[in-house]
């Protein structure tokens, strides 16, 4: 008690560098706070917005299915599948697709599409398709020959809601797959390749088109957070570990591309950070070597007296802590207020609308505050300076009584 009162009283003997010194250390944290929670911010919408397009947060699917999309890799006795997920994690939502490709075609044109059977219920409180739908509705939940497709498709055909349309594909036999659709919706997601490729038909008619009775190509889990269903990955793995040809997968797989992009962004921006810590540890440890020099003949006093310098050296390291903790203290307190204000309004782009659209993504990003982006920053600063105080410890533990008797105040 006695050393913390007195190394509380001695930082304030120099109040302007005791000041500019927590001052460093706070503008310091809190850029760091601020900076790390709007990166995980933006990475976290990367991923949801990317996986709501229909995706979700986890799939389970046939192991070849993965590297080669072909309708004939499916997963057999769907129903039975969904029911044991649903009651193993009912946590979770679980719903099923079934993938195949065609040809569409309208009076004056055909193109190739990707044509998907979908659960309407499911996809209109999952999917963000289901909520950019720009004229007409989306799928009926009982519906037979209904489709949605893009509004990019939609003018390539020449082609409107309400009017019909032909689609000529194969099932899994190889026969063909014929049939008339009438155009109930047309959505528009921003991302071109979506939007004139991607269709959607109500999944009972699609296995009734295909020939794929109760078979799916992909079931699909979603959760309120991703990071929940990739908790729960091994626990799926292990319940589907009797189906030798399906595997579980989450957000990584699913979206690669994703996951790639955060990796290479991380990997420039953590060195940033850190020669950010490292320039600013340094002038801490600047100003406390200059201390020690300025205080030689002081502690050579307090040797004089009886005091071991392992008590002066503790007594130095207190008065650093309260330095770290002051600056820490505000650095946190100004970069979570500043962090919880975008938080809360957002931080917008201007003039970033089209190229943000173009990968599914709002200009307005709004910051991640929670215990990984306040403490990080915080604790890895920590480490280094207190590392940093280790010359000017040994400094003092090395001096003399004589030769610091000596030294000029």
């Amino acid at each position: 008690m006695v050393i913390l009162q007195n190394a509380w009283r001695n930082i304030w003997r120099q109040k302007r560098r005791t000041l500019l010194t927590v001052s460093a250390i706070s503008v310091t944290t809190a850029l760091l706070i601020f900076s790390i929670s709007i990166e995980i911010g933006s990475y976290k919408m990367m991923i949801e917005n990317t996986l709501r397009l229909g995706q979700g947060y986890g799939q389970i699917v046939h192991k070849e299915y993965k590297e080669t999309p072909s309708i004939r890799y499916t997963i057999q006795q769907a129903s039975q599948l969904v029911q044991r997920l649903k009651k193993q994690f009912p946590q979770f939502d679980i719903s099923a697709k079934a993938m195949a490709f065609g040809i569409l075609s309208s009076e004056q044109r055909s193109i190739g599409i990707q044509i998907t059977g979908v659960e309407p219920k499911f996809e209109q409180q999952h999917s963000a398709i289901a909520k950019k739908i720009i004229q007409g509705h989306y799928l009926s939940p009982n519906s037979s020959n209904e489709i949605v497709m893009g509004k990019t498709l939609a003018n390539n055909l020449k082609v409107k809601a309400g009017e019909q349309i032909t689609f000529l594909g194969t099932d899994k036999q190889g026969s063909l797959a014929v049939d008339s659709f009438t155009i109930v919706g047309l959505y528009q997601t921003g991302m071109k390749e979506m939007d004139r490729s991607l269709t959607f038909i109500n999944l009972p008619y699609f296995q009734q088109l295909f020939a794929l009775p109760d078979q799916v190509h992909k079931v699909i889990i979603s959760a309120d957070s991703f990071s929940q269903v990739t908790e729960q990955i091994p626990a799926i793995e292990k319940m589907i570990q009797s189906q030798k040809d399906l595997i579980a997968i989450d957000w990584r797989k699913i979206a690669p591309g994703v996951y790639k992009a955060i990796e290479l962004d991380l990997s420039s921006a953590v060195p940033i950070y850190l020669s950010l810590i490292i320039v600013v540890g340094f002038g801490f440890m600047n100003t406390m070597y200059m201390s020690v020099y300025e205080r030689t003949r002081e502690f050579g006093m307090l040797m004089a007296i009886g005091m071991h310098p392992g008590m002066i050296a503790r007594l130095f390291f207190t008065e650093t802590l309260l330095i770290l903790m002051l600056g820490f203290v505000g650095g946190i307190g100004l970069g979570a207020t500043i962090s919880e204000y975008f938080v809360i309004n957002g931080l917008y782009f201007e003039g970033t609308e089209v190229i943000y659209e173009q990968f599914g993504l709002p200009p307005t990003i709004y910051p991640l505050l929670n215990a990984w982006t306040l403490l990080p920053a915080p604790l890895i600063f920590t480490l280094f300076t207190l590392l940093a105080t280790i010359f000017p410890i040994i400094k003092i533990n090395k001096m003399s009584i004589v030769e610091s008797m000596r030294a000029v105040k």
